[in-house]
């Protein structure tokens, strides 16, 4: 079995937490679906007190994250695990003001070409790169679900914030860690692709 210079996990490693991870979070995981439907379903409506309430599930998701994910699960086999975990909690009090406090945007479903790669991202989040790990790793068990594990949940931030009309600013600076964190997420999967065996 390899074990990266760069990283402290194989694939395989993280493919047994992540299945053991979302056993001991079941009912989580059916919440946190029930949940992104429900953002799903605010887009559609286009307004202030939908934008706000979306932006509340996206703090509960990056806080959940932070917390069960990297702080008290991940922090075990990676010793970045809790820079992670605090830069998701980062990013949830980030979310909660920058969504309820300040809003000077709308999430909304119109067709423009940023809503479109808004829409790319959320299928991403919610079926590619799920369906992609369950090919990967042969099993059901470690599905990434959005709110409970790190990558589908910067995906779908990401989406989200694609979504919005008007607070340009405000939108990019709440994307800036879900950006950062899905680069280091790539740069670990080529590490991870290119190890010998």
């Amino acid at each position: 079995m390899y074990v990266s210079a760069t990283l402290p996990y194989t694939p395989e490693i993280l493919a047994h937490f992540i299945a053991r991870y979302n056993a001991e979070n079941w009912p989580v995981a059916i919440i946190a679906a029930l949940l992104t439907v429900a953002a799903l379903w605010l887009c559609l409506r286009a307004d202030r007190s939908a934008t706000r309430f979306i932006g509340i599930l996206l703090a509960l998701f990056w806080g959940w994250t932070g917390c069960a994910f990297y702080l008290t699960g991940f922090a075990a086999y990676d010793f970045l695990a809790p820079i992670y975990g605090w830069a998701f909690i980062a990013e949830a009090a980030l979310l909660a003001v920058g969504f309820t406090l300040r809003a000077p945007f709308v999430v909304s479903l119109r067709l423009t070409p940023a809503a479109v790669f808004g829409l790319a991202l959320l299928f991403a989040a919610l079926m590619a790169y799920p369906a992609a790990m369950v090919a990967y790793e042969g099993s059901w068990a470690s599905y990434r679900f959005v709110g409970l594990t790190p990558v589908a949940t910067s995906l779908f931030t990401l989406g989200v914030l694609a979504l919005g009309e008007g607070g340009g600013k405000v939108r990019a600076s709440l994307a800036v860690l879900p950006a950062l964190h899905l680069i280091a997420a790539a740069a670990s999967a080529v590490v991870t692709l290119h190890a010998p065996g």
